[in-house]
Parts: C-alpha cells; sequence; structure tokens
C-alpha cells in the first residue's frame, strides 16, 4: 500500500485503484494484464482518508497518500522504524530488529476478514 496516491483513489465511486508497486524507493508498474485490483472503500474508511489528505502537505494526485516528510515514497523500513517500532514499544510488545513488520497485520486481518460469522 505504499505505491497509493491520491489520484488512485475514485471518491465519487468510493474505490481504490491498485496497480502499482514502491521498489526501494521508485514506483513499479506491473506489466501484468490483470494486475489491476479495485477496491470498494467502505464510508468510514473514505472520511479517514479525507481528513488524512486535509492534514497533509503533499495532497496532489501524484503525491503519495502515505509518505515522508519530503513526499517521497516510503519504504518498509522507514514505516517499520518510524512508525510500527514506536507504536509498539509503547505498548510494551518486545521486538528486536527487523524482527516485525506489517506483514504480520496482512495475514492478522486475512484471518479476520474471512473468518465465518459467529467463530
Amino acid at each position: 500500500m505504499l505505491s497509493i496516491q491520491w489520484g488512485d483513489i475514485d471518491w465519487v465511486n468510493r474505490q481504490l485503484t491498485v496497480n502499482k508497486s514502491v521498489w526501494r524507493g521508485k514506483l513499479v508498474y506491473s506489466t501484468k494484464p490483470d494486475a489491476e485490483v479495485v477496491k470498494h472503500l467502505p464510508e468510514s474508511l473514505l472520511r479517514v482518508l479525507q481528513w488524512h489528505r486535509q492534514q497533509s502537505r503533499h495532497t496532489a494526485d501524484s503525491d503519495f497518500v502515505f509518505c515522508k516528510p519530503d513526499g517521497s515514497a516510503c519504504d518498509p523500513n522507514f514505516v517499520r522504524d518510524s512508525a510500527l517500532y514506536p507504536a509498539m514499544d509503547r505498548a510494551g510488545i518486545e521486538h528486536g530488529p527487523r524482527t516485525h513488520g506489517f506483514h504480520i497485520f496482512r495475514h492478522s486481518a486475512g484471518s479476520i476478514i474471512h473468518r465465518k460469522p459467529g467463530v
């Protein structure tokens, strides 16, 4: 999700188009014909994104939704070191250098989303 730019969000139809990634600070567009994914955005997430854009100094359609202070693309190391690890420290969760990353949330979110109701 580090490659999401404001122009990837269709505010009217509440959709997010994902068709690229960031590799070592550079945008990379997929060459696979089926690589583009369009996701519906719940109203609550759309409101948070609108608020986030209003707070940002980088709001052009070509700007990254989640970026470094200078507007450049984030990389996993930057996000882990500047956001995840400080949050884990505040929560009292132990971690070692480069032992935890946001990828773990992908698995957790997938488990939550795909679990059967009442389980």
